[in-house]
């Protein structure tokens, strides 16, 4: 049975840090080794990311010179069209988080630090994203949802956002209700997998799913290339999804969720990890990952296509994560794809980086909107996590006259 992603919104902090920002930072926090600052260059000049999103908003006002910084210091480092990107003011020493509240310089919270901010910003993204996604459309019955399943890896907190839902959203205390934690970046099609898997056992389900992650609140900054390539490319965001067997309205743009399947790359299991450590969550991104995908994409997404017996020339979108550029790029280079076909992956990655769990939403949405942009209605979705886990999805992009 079909299942239909009928509407996605997406919602990030209002504070965002060009790559040039962020990179010169890491420069003065990590010191002036010649060869740590050729790779921060390198890694940030070539990441394909021009700006993220983040709730720690205090890192405008790091110092990146031996006296401690204003707002002004940081004006050249933002579009002056765009004024959320140096809004803002002086901030109290209780809110403050990375930043030490008389020196400007950047400090080293402990775990519980991280998540008491995590709790709080969290919060109130899951609730933003999903108020945001009733105000797009408005014709979705909040007061119709019987399942959330909330998805986040980047902190904890019970009870969890899944009750700030439903209790938000005024739902019976009964709404089923679901938490998807720890997975890392392909969490979110999992908890598709999920939402179809309701919908398939019954047809009259709607379900709300909602991603929301905040990796900037683990930023440590390490010379390690492990360390340089984890604070190159994450960022913050929420996206908010509505799931349903019913037959999507006249006149609107949803995905039909087709089939969902997870699978494994052999001996990569050490290449990716996501840990617990004492002074926040710490992410093992190998810099062979990107090798590892290129070998194993054709073997990952094999079951699916031999599962719906769709071809690759079949396929009008690989909306495929971003965890980074050089992922992207060996997708493409392996399966020989036209640039055009990676287009939403490459726009998600441009204007948000790697948002996790969450960042294979506004790949999909930004194909809903911009369908225009592919020949064909149908969708690979493939997402990679620790392991090195592959979950891949097929769906069709569809326009009820």
């Amino acid at each position: 049975m079909a299942a239909y992603i009928h509407h996605i919104a997406t919602a990030v902090p209002k504070d965002a840090y060009t790559q040039e920002f962020l990179r010169d930072i890491n420069l003065h926090v990590l010191g002036g080794d010649r060869r740590t600052a050729m790779i921060l260059r390198r890694v940030y000049g070539q990441s394909g990311i021009h700006s993220r999103r983040s709730v720690v908003r205090e890192l405008k006002y790091a110092a990146v010179s031996e006296e401690p910084a204003t707002p002004e210091t940081f004006a050249s480092y933002f579009p002056n069209d765009n004024p959320d990107y140096t809004k803002g003011g002086p901030f109290e020493p209780t809110e403050r988080l990375l930043v030490h509240p008389e020196t400007g310089a950047v400090a080293t919270p402990e775990t519980g630090e991280r998540n008491i901010r995590y709790k709080k910003e969290a919060r109130e993204l899951f609730l933003r994203a999903t108020h945001k996604l009733f105000e797009e459309r408005p014709d979705l019955d909040a007061k119709s949802i019987t399942h959330i399943i909330t998805v986040s890896c980047t902190g904890f907190y019970a009870p969890g956002p899944d009750l700030d839902i439903l209790n938000d959203l005024g739902l019976p205390l009964t709404t089923q209700r679901f938490h998807i934690g720890f997975m890392s970046c392909f969490a979110g099609l999992a908890g598709m997998r999920m939402a179809k898997t309701i919908c398939d056992n019954d047809p009259s389900a709607n379900v709300l799913l909602v991603s929301t992650e905040l990796c900037t609140l683990h930023l440590r900054f390490r010379d390690d290339v492990n360390s340089i390539l984890s604070n190159s490319v994450f960022a913050d965001g929420s996206a908010a999804v509505f799931v349903s067997a019913s037959k999507p309205a006249k006149g609107t743009t949803a995905l039909e969720v087709d089939t969902l399947v997870c699978t494994v790359a052999p001996e990569a299991a050490d290449k990716m990890e996501w840990t617990v450590g004492n002074h926040g969550f710490d992410m093992i991104l190998s810099a062979e990952i990107p090798d590892l995908i290129e070998q194993n994409i054709a073997n990952s997404i094999a079951p699916l296509m031999q599962q719906t017996g769709v071809k690759q020339e079949d396929l009008g979108c690989w909306a495929v994560h971003p965890g980074g550029r050089a992922i992207v790029d060996k997708v493409v280079k392996a399966m020989h794809l036209d640039e055009k076909l990676v287009a939403s992956s490459r726009k998600t990655l441009n204007d948000y980086g790697n948002m996790s769990s969450a960042t294979i939403f506004f790949v999909l949405a930004h194909a809903m909107t911009n369908a225009h942009l592919y020949e064909r209605p149908e969708v690979l979705a493939i997402t990679f996590g620790p392991g090195l886990s592959v979950e891949t999805g097929l769906m069709r992009i569809v326009k009820p006259a």
